[in-house]
């Protein structure tokens, strides 16, 4: 997975977000899905189950859906398994 963003304007001042306890736990449990999908390429392209990757394009779609909806943010497929995130 890559992610590419666009330059933020000059303007832009950013403030610091304070995650509640409840937030925290929600991303941890996202993260451990995210691991949990066993992602592993060999050395031989042969012994690489491409299924997982796909699994893990699903994972995203289904829990992180507004991302994969915003018009704000493009997804490029790249080689059918690397997925492109530009916004």
């Amino acid at each position: 997975v890559f992610f590419r963003a666009q330059p933020a304007p000059a303007r832009t001042v950013s403030t610091p977000y304070m995650y509640s306890d409840k937030d925290k736990l929600k991303l941890l449990q996202l993260m451990s899905g995210a691991l949990q999908i066993d992602t592993i390429s060999q050395d031989d392209p042969k012994q690489t189950d491409y299924s997982k990757l796909l699994d893990f394009h699903a994972y995203l779609r289904q829990q992180f859906p507004l991302v994969h909806q915003s018009a704000a943010i493009s997804l490029t497929v790249v080689n059918q398994y690397s997925l492109l995130y530009e916004w």
